[in-house]
């Protein structure tokens, strides 16, 4: 049933809509005296225009040219192979294009700028309004650049006069090879703001399922389908924001022209060559493995070459690999029809949705070479092809899961048995059953903990360069730039994302707790006046919220941010649980305690601060008592009203303030909740204010970053030198100590998860004994506890979690320095 809509999909888009017949220029003319812009669509500038070969001609010139003889050329399309004065010109050169627009009415119009091959300046009305580079007569004065662009005039009279001076001398193919568009300046925004967003879009879909088939990877590295697919994702969300409009270009506009197209073609060979291995994981008796290998030295010799030589050599290799482009395409196709043939599982979904890429990528191909007029459909066959891998990667994930919980129900039901024929030692096995819960839903909390951990930490340095780049970024941008609003929107996703890391970074217990004298009552306070609690209750006028807080409260020590999220669980589930009316009661009191069984724990005798929410909702079941802090375990809408990790995090934070929890509920009556934290005679210490980034900024201070992954070290190195700082990378803790035996350093940011002979504590104790004394930062996505502990006691500085922030780094810096 699924194939009927998507052959239907495939069907509508090969189909070309026919638009309003718009009028195409002849002669180096476009008459549109007649065309009503606020009644049709934007008007693509094709046909035949003036062509000037090897001559740069700008408005004055033609004032004193003879156009009558001019020779035209065809555009869009590249100027290769073009027939100008009988001869056939090459890619390289230069030329000027020149056209002569007849309008009826003069009102503002705008002129959408594709890239252009490969430096140009725009004239329109005898004015420059844009230049890409810079257009020379020859190889050595010519820059290139891709820079597409929108152009908003008003004409000057009723003949519009469009100059081009075009020069190539970096690339295969040279001229106005895509098609540029001119219409209301409304129509050419809304124009581009759409493919914008459809590219946007479509990057982060891709994106998004590349991290989730890396994170599939990670939790079953056995399974290498997962890690190729992720790989591929990747390479094709890189290239989605590499062509089209180019919104790389925006986001670096200074990047070398022979750096962006070297970055295009890799990603091309790459993705073939990581495709080719994603295949062979799936189905490795389908695909031999001689031609497999030959595929890969093709590709990867492509790569080696666009990287080792100018755009001008390798870009004439595309015709050539656009022909094993689709030799391999065309293998693949038969490799899985041989698989479908075979039954072999998730074949034919796989077929179908290779059969889309292949019409698409070959669409492409033919567009391209000017062959084809139909719109670029290869980024959506991409798309496709890449979501139905990935749901037929989660569909085997789902029946390996099915088979692990049927055995642990059945092994369940065995033990049952088996405990009831044990009659005679009933009483006895009674007390050892309580006692085997307690130990196996420990167990299996720290089981968990521990893989939620791994993957917190992997996230948090995948999310280090979304949170702190467009920091970076934004340092340097106006405060017109249009790009404020998305940067600010990444990193604030990433600071969101980094949220929901901490949450399974605190259920692991691998977080390192900062702990700071806090007073409850201030806490419950500043939550209860948090725009997140004001929005839960909004909608609730029935619901009353009485607080009874202790007024001589004790003070405790532990982690603000840890207790914040504890409260906010705590009266959200008790918020859930009243359906929008009734009462709430939150209180906090002193209490001296014996040693007792509470409900999960003992708890020992001493001075405790209680913090107290209950409820009069509809209860919690017996049977869920004992299951309420396992992860992701929710009577709730998984995905609705909440992760599923709410009361885990409630649990870790206990844990990590050496607390203790107790509940009673009654169905139909409601719940309580005690949490009992330690008090302390210390006294509170008040909070540095803000700093600014200016308040930052070192005095040239030498820093060596020791980092294994590489992304984390060129990222920290982007930062320091932004503040000032000269850094100095390296990713091992052998290789740092090596550096220090040559050279001495102010300071060093330390990556406590070193994944290389010495792990982080280890490099710290080789660093100390080379320079005793050195100043250091300890740095990571995730830390056991008990190891920055240890290195801290050893004489090491403060503790820096990623993803860090600008004013994080830079006052961990400022305050280390200091010491």
């Amino acid at each position: 049933m699924p194939r009927l809509p998507a052959l239907a999909i495939f069907l509508l888009l090969t189909l070309t809509v026919q638009a309003e017949e718009a009028p195409t220029v002849r002669g180096g003319i476009l008459d549109l005296s007649d065309w009503e812009f606020d009644q049709s669509q934007p008007v693509a500038l094709n046909g035949d225009w003036e062509f000037y070969w090897q001559q740069h001609h700008g408005p004055a010139d033609f004032l004193k040219l003879d156009t009558q003889s001019a020779e035209t050329i065809a555009v869009p399309g590249p100027w290769n192979d073009q027939n100008i004065d009988s001869v056939t010109l090459p890619g390289e050169g230069f030329g000027t294009y020149r056209v002569n627009i007849l309008i009826g009415q003069r009102f503002p119009l705008a002129l959408k700028v594709p890239d252009v091959g490969t430096a140009h300046r725009l004239y329109i009305d005898g004015q420059e309004v844009l230049t890409a580079g810079f257009p020379g007569v020859d190889s050595a004065g010519t820059t290139p650049k891709y820079k597409p662009g929108i152009i908003q005039f008003l004409p000057a009279r009723n003949r519009i006069e469009i100059i081009f001076q075009v020069s190539n001398f970096d690339h295969r193919q040279g001229g106005l090879w895509l098609p540029i568009t001119l219409g209301t300046a409304e129509q050419i925004s809304r124009l581009r703001d759409n493919q914008l967003a459809r590219d946007l879009i479509l990057f982060g879909a891709i994106l998004i399922i590349g991290l989730y088939n890396l994170a599939l990877f990670s939790l079953r590295t056995e399974n290498r389908s997962s890690l190729y697919l992720g790989l591929f994702c990747l390479l094709l969300a890189v290239r989605q924001i590499m062509v089209g409009d180019r919104f790389m270009a925006q986001l670096a506009p200074n990047l070398p022209f022979s750096w962006y197209i070297c970055i295009e073609y890799m990603g091309w060979y790459l993705a073939v060559s990581t495709f080719v291995e994603f295949l062979r994981t799936l189905f490795p008796k389908e695909l031999h493995r001689l031609v497999v290998r030959i595929i890969h030295g093709i590709f990867l010799l492509g790569a080696a070459v666009t990287l080792l030589t100018p755009p001008a050599l390798f870009t004439q290799l595309v015709p050539v690999y656009q022909l094993l482009t689709v030799a391999a395409l065309i293998y693949g196709a038969a490799t899985l029809t041989k698989a479908t043939l075979r039954g072999r599982e998730g074949a034919p979904i796989l077929l179908f949705a290779y059969a889309f890429l292949f019409y698409t990528s070959i669409s492409d191909i033919l567009v391209n070479a000017s062959i084809a007029g139909n719109i670029l459909l290869l980024d959506l066959g991409l798309f496709v092809f890449v979501l139905s891998q990935s749901i037929l990667i989660s569909y085997r994930f789902t029946q390996s899961f099915k088979t692990i919980e049927a055995q642990r129900t059945q092994l369940e039901a065995t033990n049952v048995k088996l405990r009831t024929q044990e009659k005679l030692r009933r009483e006895a096995e009674t007390e050892s059953e309580a006692l085997h819960k307690r130990i196996a839903q420990s167990e299996k909390m720290e089981a968990i903990g521990l893989l939620a951990g791994g993957v917190a930490h992997d996230l948090n340095n995948i999310l280090s360069s979304t949170v702190t780049y467009p920091e970076l970024a934004l340092l340097d941008l106006p405060d017109s730039s249009p790009l404020i609003r998305p940067l600010k929107m990444t990193r604030q996703a990433g600071l969101r994302a980094a949220a929901v890391i901490q949450d399974l970074l605190t259920l692991a217990r691998r977080g390192v707790v900062q702990r700071e004298v806090v007073s409850l009552n201030d806490a419950v306070d500043e939550y209860l006046e948090s725009v997140e609690h004001q929005l839960l209750i909004e909608d609730k006028p029935d619901l009353e919220i009485e607080t009874d807080l202790e007024i001589n409260l004790d003070l405790i020590e532990g982690s603000p941010v840890h207790l914040q999220k504890l409260i906010m669980n705590l009266i959200s589930n008790a918020i859930d649980a009243q359906n929008g009316s009734g009462h709430i009661r939150v209180a906090t009191h002193n209490e001296h305690t014996t040693s007792r069984e509470l409900h999960y724990m003992p708890i020992e005798a001493g001075d405790y601060v209680v913090f107290t929410v209950e409820d009069e909702g509809s209860g919690i079941e017996s049977d869920d008592l004992d299951k309420i802090f396992e992860p992701f375990y929710t009577t709730k809408v998984m995905g609705k009203s909440g992760t599923g990790l709410g009361m885990s995090v409630i649990w870790g934070v206990v844990y990590d303030h050496n607390g203790a929890i107790d509940v009673s509920s009654y169905p139909g009556r409601g719940t309580r909740f005690d949490v009992y934290f330690p008090i302390t005679q210390q006294k509170p210490v008040p909070r540095e204010p803000r700093q600014s980034i200016d308040s930052l900024i070192g005095n040239g201070e030498k820093i060596l970053v020791v980092d294994d992954i590489e992304e984390q070290r060129l990222l920290t190195c982007d930062v320091l030198s932004r503040l000032g700082y000269e850094a100095t990378a390296c990713a091992t803790g052998a290789e740092a100590v090596k550096i220090l035996k040559q050279e001495t350093f102010d300071l060093v940011l330390l990556d406590m998860v070193i994944d290389d002979g010495l792990d982080g504590l280890g490099t710290y104790r080789a660093i100390i004994e080379e320079q005793p004394g050195i100043r250091s930062i300890l740095v990571s996505g995730f830390a056991e506890t008990e190891q920055v502990i240890e290195a801290q006691s050893l004489g090491a500085g403060p503790f820096l979690r990623k993803p860090f922030t600008i004013e994080a780094i830079g006052s961990r810096i400022k305050q280390e320095l200091s010491r």
